[in-house]
């Protein structure tokens, strides 16, 4: 054997056990001596990587950019040794084909999630732009793409906003994605729900611990008697990053508030119900939410009573934003019909958000002042309109 091939005489200490027992590539260099030059990146790897597993990664060396197998390992992303080797060693004729081709006939890491999820031009090129992230082979994502489509029978068009939307995502194991599913299948979530709850937030896949997120449920099913408990992480797949121990400090941080306003005997009830209403307020921050409170009381000089029958109806009046939202919206409803507003009262504002919270909700430009001006038109004020007007449909308003 020549000179040249000596230093692949040894047999590299982490060979693919799933490929064979032994390999003898001593005798394989013997039989394939024409080969030398195009493997010769990948053997070298091999022989350089650690006993635990290394990969052959394009980013290994910039002096061999010539490199067949590292112009291959560029356009399918990093390998395993032991796959690297596997493919050399069972089919020595076709890697040298392969490798001594331009390489235009083998497919990028975007080409084939785009071909195989059979994607148009706009997401091409958003896969395109995303796959940069990827740094794992594209064999790990074919897998992936096809738990999707096989377990949870996902679409195409979802599992591209999915991986458009978490690219890294794409660099975790299929076995640790496939546990995450079966995580939910066991905890009762259907496959449309899971389905939901990934294309909402992808990266729950990828949460650390199924103990973690058990936890989490425990707390909020059976500490705070939340009955709809699954139909919160459907909506809200995020509240599973929460602390368990964060959750129960902000439901008492709740129930000092509701035992303020006088419930006695019903706080409990009342944290739930808004939980359940709105769970954002699990990881909105405690001064944000005493902001919104207090704003509330003074702005409409609500009773105790009052304010709490406001956070219970319609709980998710704590995630508006004061400035931005709840402002804009009260200072229109108050202002003078001579001067563009609606004309209200302080006095007939607070029956109407106490009989309608939802109306701070609705948005000021694309329903409540087009929904005013027309009322105008036809000289109808807002105070002498049904207090239901504004949660009308289009259609029903029309009609009315």
């Amino acid at each position: 054997m020549s000179s040249r091939s000596s230093k692949f005489q040894k047999l590299p200490e982490n060979i693919a056990s799933d490929a064979m027992s032994i390999v003898d590539w001593k005798d394989f260099w013997k039989k394939h001596p024409q080969y030398l030059d195009l493997y010769r990146y990948s053997t070298s790897a091999g022989a350089n990587s650690n006993s635990s597993g290394g990969c052959v990664s394009s980013s290994t060396t910039t002096k061999r950019s010539s490199l067949p197998l590292k112009r291959l390992v560029s356009k399918v992303g990093p390998m395993k040794r032991s796959r690297m080797e596997k493919m050399i060693y069972l089919h020595p004729k076709l890697m040298y084909n392969i490798l001594s081709s331009d390489l235009d006939g083998i497919k990028s890491i975007a080409e084939q999630i785009s071909w195989d999820l059979e994607l148009n031009a706009l997401q091409k090129e958003k896969i395109s732009n995303v796959s940069k992230l990827v740094t794992v082979y594209r064999g790990n994502i074919r897998s992936i793409i096809g738990c999707f489509r096989k377990v949870l029978q996902l679409d195409k068009e979802c599992i591209a906003r999915i991986l458009t939307k978490a690219p890294r995502l794409m660099n975790y194991s299929c076995t640790k994605i496939a546990l995450s599913i079966d995580f939910f299948r066991e905890k009762g979530f259907s496959k449309e729900e899971i389905g939901k709850m990934i294309s909402l937030r992808p990266m729950i896949l990828t949460y650390s611990t199924c103990k973690k997120m058990n936890t989490v449920l425990h707390v909020l099913e059976r500490d705070l008697g939340i009955a709809k408990c699954k139909s919160i992480v459907v909506r809200y797949p995020q509240v599973l990053t929460v602390d368990a121990d964060s959750i129960v400090e902000r439901a008492r941080f709740l129930r000092s508030n509701f035992t303020t306003f006088g419930c006695a005997g019903s706080e409990w009830l009342d944290v739930s119900n808004v939980i359940s209403g709105f769970p954002p307020v699990l990881w909105l921050s405690e001064r944000n939410l005493m902001n919104k409170i207090l704003f509330l009381k003074h702005e409409f000089c609500f009773r105790d009573e009052e304010m709490r029958d406001i956070l219970v109806t319609f709980p998710q009046m704590l995630g508006l934003s004061t400035d931005a939202n709840l402002r804009p919206k009260i200072d229109f409803l108050l202002l003078p019909p001579q001067s563009g507003g609606a004309g209200l009262t302080r006095e007939e504002l607070k029956e109407l958000v106490l009989y309608q919270p939802a109306i701070l909700a609705y948005s000021l430009e694309g329903r409540i002042k087009p929904r005013v001006e027309r009322m105008k038109k036809s000289f109808i004020t807002l105070s002498y309109a049904p207090m239901s007007l504004m949660s009308l449909s289009d259609s029903r308003f029309d009609h009315w």
